[in-house]
C-alpha cells in the first residue's frame, strides 16, 4: 500500500504538472524573466526554486530520513531540529540518483506531458515540477528498502546470482517474475 501511495502521488503531481506549458525558460540559465530574482544568473529557475525548497526542508529534518535525498545535497544546512536517531536498515551507502531523475524529467517527461510553449506560469509550474521529482525521487529511492528486504529474505540466491554477474537473474527476482 505505500508503494501505491507513492505511485499515486507522482501521478497527480504530473497531472497537476500538465495543465502548464512546457515553461523551458525554468530550465534555461540567465533567462531575462528571472534577472531581478537570481543575481548572478548562476542557475536556473528552477534550480533556484528547489534548492531553496530543499533548504526549509533540512531545517526539520527531511533529509535525515533513509528514504529522502536531496537533488542539492552539499548546499543544505543543518537540521535546526535536533536529529532522532534513525534505525538503520540499510546497508550504509551513497547512492543517490536524483542528478539522472531530474535529467529525465526534464529531457523526456516534462516534452511528453505539457504542450509546448510559454504560458508564463513560471511559479505555478516549477512548484508543480518541485513535487514531481521530490515524489519520484522519494519512489525510486524507496527501491533500495525493497531491494534490501528482497536480499535479506533471499540472501544465498542473490549471491549466487550476484557472483555470476547474471544481471538478468537478479531482476527476474527482484521482480518476482
Amino acid at each position: 500500500s505505500l508503494l501505491i501511495r507513492q505511485e499515486e502521488t507522482i501521478i497527480f503531481a504530473l497531472i497537476e504538472r500538465a495543465q502548464f506549458r512546457r515553461n523551458a525558460a525554468t530550465t534555461e540559465l540567465d533567462h531575462p524573466a528571472f534577472r531581478s530574482v537570481l543575481r548572478p544568473s548562476t542557475r536556473t529557475f528552477l534550480d533556484h526554486m528547489l534548492l531553496e525548497h530543499e533548504r526549509l526542508h533540512a531545517t526539520v529534518r527531511r533529509y535525515t530520513a533513509p528514504d529522502e535525498h536531496a537533488f542539492f545535497p552539499s548546499r543544505l544546512p543543518a537540521p535546526a531540529l535536533l536529529t532522532e536517531p534513525q534505525p538503520s536498515v540499510l546497508q550504509p551507502n551513497a547512492i543517490n540518483v536524483n542528478d539522472q531523475i531530474r535529467a529525465l524529467y526534464e529531457s523526456t517527461i516534462i516534452p511528453a506531458l505539457c504542450a509546448g510553449g510559454d504560458d508564463g506560469n513560471y511559479g505555478s509550474a516549477t512548484l508543480c515540477d518541485i513535487a514531481a521529482l521530490q515524489a519520484i525521487s522519494k519512489r525510486v529511492h524507496y527501491g533500495k528498502f525493497v531491494a534490501e528486504s528482497k536480499f535479506r529474505s533471499q540472501t544465498a540466491e542473490y549471491t549466487a546470482l550476484i557472483e555470476a554477474r547474471d544481471s538478468s537473474g537478479i531482476m527476474a527476482l527482484l521482480t518476482n517474475s
